[in-house]
């Protein structure tokens, strides 16, 4: 039988065992059991969660460095980057540092005042109540009257200014989404148009549906001077005394209403939708206010600016 190469090695391997005295050691047959795998099997890749949208405060777009030359000679003049980072951190610095200690003294100097102020105007009321009959008001002069009617024309001009700002920006406007930025980087003189102008901002918000921009305009807005008083003469208007006043007397100069009164009027549609935004959140406020307002809490709201102590932060205050 014709043998093939790997049967002639065997052979002659088999030999020379034999020659020696060695003993030919079979080779293992190949085993014909299968193996049994006792290891778990794979788990399947756990989901992650989708990578987060807001990445562009998480990761530098471009590292902050500068190329600074170098001179080491006359004739040697060498490149290198200089990390921009010491800046960075000194400008994310405030520019006031919140100071309880300073803010309480002079809040506290302020309610000092304002006590001091009412009694005063307390006892000068019933020092003109007694001296009513006695002594005549005093007219102003002729100089007094000037100067007064000189202001009045200086504000009104002020005023419209103001208002044809607002029209301008709101014309000029191409996108309705960009509508409220726009109104709001217009520069007001006066506290009717600041007034005017954040009324705008909330009408324009409300028509894009951003409920974190609408609460932020609509506190800012509660915390106007201009806004409580023109909500002081609404409540006024509505006593009943005050309306059999009107009736009898209608062109009493009381029955004219003020400008922030009128303004106050002219937005009371979207107030209304504001404040029921406000109301339908109800207990959610709080988390809202954390997941979707965290950049825009108190101080960090562009409508509001300057310290300001909280009712608590007053109370805490007064027990150190």
């Amino acid at each position: 039988p014709v043998q093939t190469r790997a049967s002639r090695i065997e052979a002659m391997r088999a030999n020379q065992n034999a020659g020696r005295g060695g003993l030919t050691v079979a080779p293992p047959a190949a085993s014909t059991k299968k193996v049994v795998s006792t290891s778990q099997p794979e788990k399947p890749p756990e989901d992650k969660g989708a990578p987060p949208q807001r990445t562009f405060d998480v990761y530098w777009q471009s590292y902050p460095q500068e190329t600074v030359w170098i001179r080491k000679s006359r004739k040697e003049t060498v490149k290198e980057r200089k990390s921009r980072m010491p800046v960075v951190l000194r400008n994310l610095a405030p520019d006031t540092a919140f100071n309880p200690q300073s803010m309480w003294e002079a809040e506290k100097k302020r309610i000092e005042e304002a006590a001091a102020r009412g009694d005063v105007e307390q006892q000068a009321a019933v020092m003109n109540n007694k001296k009513q009959q006695k002594n005549k008001v005093k007219k102003p002069n002729k100089k007094e009257e000037l100067i007064e009617k000189n202001k009045r024309d200086q504000e009104e001009k002020d005023i419209k200014a103001d208002l044809e700002k607002l029209e301008n920006a709101a014309k000029s406007c191409r996108s309705k989404a960009e509508l409220g930025k726009i109104i709001f980087a217009a520069k007001c003189l006066t506290a009717i148009g600041r007034l005017r102008q954040l009324l705008m901002v909330l009408e324009a918000e409300i028509k894009e549906g951003n409920e974190a921009i609408i609460l932020d305009v609509l506190w800012a807005i509660e915390s106007n001077g201009l806004y409580c008083a023109a909500l002081e003469q609404e409540d006024d208007d509505g006593d009943a005394e005050k309306k059999d006043n009107k009736k009898k007397n209608p062109k009493s100069p009381n029955q004219q209403r003020s400008p922030e009164a009128n303004l106050v009027k002219e937005f009371k549609k979207e107030l209304k939708m504001a404040k029921r935004i406000r109301k339908e959140l109800g207990t959610k406020l709080a988390s809202f206010q954390l997941e979707k307002m965290y950049d825009r809490l108190p101080p960090l709201s562009p409508f509001l600016k300057g310290w300001k102590l909280d009712a608590w932060q007053k109370k805490v205050l007064r027990h150190v």
